[in-house]
């Protein structure tokens, strides 16, 4: 029912708002960085320094997007402004921790300021993407209108599903839907550069939420990318900047000269952006990726990891199959609702871990070095069992139990 809210929340706000702004004032991207920034701010986890950056992201888009419609910046001062703008966005922890692996199992984790420089270039770029795609009526809503809904379809497939994903996503599709029923051929408001540029960069927000989903959402957003991306290298191939205006190169704009109205330019895109958007459904149901590693942290020999959660029956059926690499002073962490001996063993496991047995936060038992399966059919595999019931275990890479110090009798807390 929350999930409903948001969306109808949202859909709602933007329209009214739109309504009584509709005259004398056409942009409406004061509006949809409002009601999205405040939305999201009430949804976020209240975390480090997130919120905050975005709601100081939202206000300088909102101030230089207004600057340029009324001043017309030069490409130079923009892409400043822009820059400013990612800076405080991942500043404040709107980095990239790792991407899917999208040719087989596991992630690929960066390093910090690999992650950090890669969710700029991402932002940036997807903010001329979103800002040059919108040159005919109802195109921009409508492409971003489908990225939501493949976003929101693809936050539930996770395991467990990725509810602040989510959230984000469903308060995107409300306000711009409500926008683009404004903004549908002939239009009455438009987005203007701080609502193109909010979109952008909003998107590419809701994809560094759902961590681990940037190769997947650059197969969402294919069309306006690949639109960027050709119009760029075209520029650059005639000796031109790659950031100044462009009337006759993009895709509505090659669209327009053959005689397509904007109400079917809006229609061809959005089926094109649907087709993209499932082959990404399709990417994500096959992959098997680890599960994220950065939902809660934990105190363990005195010593802080970052863990994922295997909550569900599911989740914990699943473990580690199919992951490639546990991070340094990361680990996959089981809570049981009550103390039990469960049997573990290492389906699927591609690679040796350490095996942490836990009950009342004392550690009971280890298994070191625990080796996956050499039996490539997998079957009569050794099941690894704790010394007594316990309410916890917690899987490392191998070797990890070791480096931390971790014994009989360490203390473990978890630390949401």
């Amino acid at each position: 029912m929350s999930l409903v809210l948001l969306l109808l929340g949202s859909f709602i706000g933007t329209f009214l708002l739109l309504k009584t702004v509709l005259h004398p004032r056409r942009l409406a991207g004061p509006v949809i960085i409002t009601v999205i920034s405040l939305a999201s701010f009430a949804v976020l986890p209240d975390a480090g320094f997130l919120r905050l950056g975005l709601l100081l992201g939202a206000v300088l888009t909102l101030i230089i997007g207004v600057l340029d419609e009324r001043y017309d910046l030069s490409p130079a001062v923009q892409f400043l402004g822009q820059a400013l703008i990612v800076i405080v966005l991942v500043s404040s922890g709107w980095a990239i921790p790792y991407v899917s692996n999208p040719t087989g199992l596991g992630l690929i984790y960066l390093s910090p300021l690999l992650g950090a420089l890669l969710a700029a270039l991402w932002l940036i770029f997807l903010m001329n993407a979103i800002n040059w795609l919108d040159g005919s009526d109802g195109l921009a809503g409508s492409v971003g209108a489908v990225a939501f809904i493949i976003l929101a379809a693809i936050s539930l497939l996770a395991a467990p599903p990725d509810s602040h994903t989510l959230s984000l996503a469903l308060i995107g599709l409300g306000s711009i839907t409500a926008f683009l029923i404004w903004n549908w051929p002939p239009a009455k408001v438009y987005l203007g550069t701080s609502g193109s540029w909010w979109l952008g960069l909003y998107l590419g927000l809701v994809a560094i939420a759902g961590r681990g989903k940037i190769a997947t959402s650059v197969l969402i957003l294919a069309l306006p990318l690949l639109d960027a991306g050709y119009v760029i290298v075209r520029r650059l191939l005639a000796g031109q900047s790659p950031w100044r205006g462009d009337t006759v190169r993009h895709f509505h704009h090659r669209l327009q000269a053959k005689g397509l109205s904007p109400s079917v330019i809006c229609l061809l895109a959005a089926s094109l952006s649907i087709i993209f958007g499932m082959g990404a459904v399709l990417l994500q149901t096959r992959q098997h990726p680890c599960l994220d590693f950065n939902q809660a942290t934990l105190s363990v020999a005195d010593q802080i990891i970052s863990v994922g959660i295997a909550s569900t029956p599911a989740a914990q059926s699943r473990g580690l199959s199919g992951c490639r690499q546990v991070p340094a002073s990361h680990g996959l962490y089981f809570p049981f609702a009550a103390k039990k001996q469960p049997a573990f063993w290492m389906k699927d496991t591609l690679i040796p871990i350490d095996i942490i047995w836990i009950a009342d936060g004392a550690v009971v038992g280890l298994e070191h070095n625990v080796p996956p399966p050499v039996d490539s059919n997998q079957s009569d595999l050794p099941l690894y069992t704790p010394p007594q019931p316990i309410d916890a275990v917690l899987e490392l890479s191998a070797g990890a139990a070791k480096q931390f110090d971790i014994s009989i009798g360490s203390r473990v807390e978890l630390i949401r």
